[in-house]
């Protein structure tokens, strides 16, 4: 009968003991399985402060909670260990957090903005003096032609240019060594580039954006007596030293603008050179020879194009055809605008 008994007390015990027990211990391991960032979207211009972006690790008592940071464009945006972003260059770039644990990522698009260029008053509108992406006004092809852009994309064209004098090769971006694909070929917005499509404004902000044909219309009515609007071509007077010659009023073609060749408007006050940067869909932009210099308006035929300033030496006369129609699979040059 002890026995019995013993057996039935030792049964309830074990039961209120089992009963009592947390099964599930709070120190169980539980994978990562997930990672946020404080932010999608970040802009920098060149010469700010470097920007911290804050990673923030999803589990619940996970072990490893440690992450890496690595950027997809470095020579535009840098990233440190600790998720520290530096501006580069002007351009974008992907930075990427990833977990250690569970491989998780995510990611912040990184903007980074050129500094706010000098400029000239002309037609109304303050043009800056440089294009998008060049270092000087002249002095040589390789500082003074900027970046390469196909119509209504944001991304350039090549990842590095190299030039000999006025020729240049491009490495190109992947997918654009075989067909040169239009990024924006399919646009259909009528009243020309959006804020996210216009290069002028992603990269140099501050109201500054890719021009219109009324606004390089203006330019030249500026520059040219008794001028008519909108004939399709323009002949350029010929001043092979227009840098350092004193130039009047006028639109001129200069063999040798501080050893560039192109186009310079002078209305009385001020002038503007646009260097022959060259343009095209093959290896070398033929600088030195011809450019086109997008506007932000879409033409719609059919077949993928858009409105230019076109200058260059093909014809008997050196001209200027406003406007000119450029398909979206060649690249140009951007020239910045702003209103007053």
């Amino acid at each position: 009968m002890k026995q019995i008994f013993h057996t039935l007390a030792l049964a309830v015990l074990t039961s209120g003991l089992l009963a009592s027990c947390d099964i599930t211990p709070k120190d169980a391991y539980i994978p990562v399985f997930g990672v946020t960032l404080d932010r999608d979207t970040l802009v920098i211009r060149i010469g700010d402060p470097d920007v911290k972006l804050t990673a923030t690790v999803l589990h619940d008592n996970a072990p490893d909670t440690t992450v890496s940071w690595a950027s997809d464009d470095p020579d535009i945006a840098t990233v440190d260990r600790d998720g520290v972003v530096k501006a580069v260059a002007a351009g974008r770039a992907n930075v990427t957090v990833t977990t250690t644990e569970g491989n998780r990522t995510a990611t912040c698009l990184v903007i980074i903005q050129g500094t706010i260029p000098e400029y000239v008053t002309i037609g109304g509108k303050q043009w800056a003096k440089m294009n998008l992406g060049a270092t000087t006004v002249a002095g040589s092809y390789a500082t003074c032609t900027g970046d390469y852009y196909q119509w209504g994309s944001v991304n350039k064209l090549y990842k590095s240019v190299t030039w000999n004098g006025i020729s240049a090769t491009f490495s190109w971006r992947p997918g654009k060594e075989k067909g040169f694909v239009a990024d924006n070929l399919e646009y259909t917005a009528e009243d020309g580039l959006t804020a996210a499509n216009d290069v002028a404004q992603q990269y140099v902000g501050d109201g500054w954006r890719t021009p219109t044909m009324d606004d390089f219309t203006a330019l030249t009515a500026d520059c040219i007596k008794d001028y008519t609007p909108a004939p399709l071509f323009i002949n350029i007077e010929a001043n092979p030293s227009g840098e350092s010659a004193t130039v009047s009023k006028g639109v001129y073609w200069c063999t040798s603008y501080d050893g560039v060749a192109g186009v310079l408007f002078c209305n009385g006050r001020e002038r503007l050179f646009f260097p022959a940067a060259g343009t095209g869909a093959g290896t070398s932009p033929e600088a030195g020879e011809k450019a086109a210099y997008w506007t932000n308006e879409p033409y719609f035929n059919g077949s993928g194009c858009c409105l230019s300033l076109f200058f260059g030496t093909s014809y008997s006369l050196k001209v200027i055809q406003i406007p000119n129609v450029s398909s979206r699979f060649n690249y140009g040059t951007i020239r910045p605008v702003k209103d007053i």
